[in-house]
């Protein structure tokens, strides 16, 4: 069974975390991955064009009317979150992520 947790309301709490700190993050790069894993499974059932980049894949979401230019841009904002947690896991700076 899930339990749920409540996320931190300060910044405060979540620099106490430790290692939950690091759980949180890998949970967010799985919830984003899942977000881009689905514009693609939209992208190809629609035909909208082979790419291999996500944010081709983005742009052809938005441009065929199927997701706004605001959820198109917010993706992409997540999607470099996802970078820097996945290729900078150590040096995250902790206030920025809370945000």
């Amino acid at each position: 069974m899930y339990r749920k947790t409540p996320l931190p309301k300060t910044l405060e709490e979540f620099l106490d975390l430790g290692l939950v700190k690091y759980g949180i993050y890998k949970k967010v790069e799985f919830m984003i991955e899942n977000v881009l894993d689905i514009c693609k499974i939209i992208n190809s059932d629609l035909n909208l064009g082979l790419s291999k980049k996500d944010t081709d894949i983005i742009e052809n979401l938005v441009k065929n009317g199927i997701i706004s230019r605001e959820m198109g841009d917010k993706i992409k904002e997540v999607k470099g979150f996802m970078n820097i947690l996945v290729h900078t896991y150590g040096e995250i700076e902790d206030e920025i992520a809370y945000e």
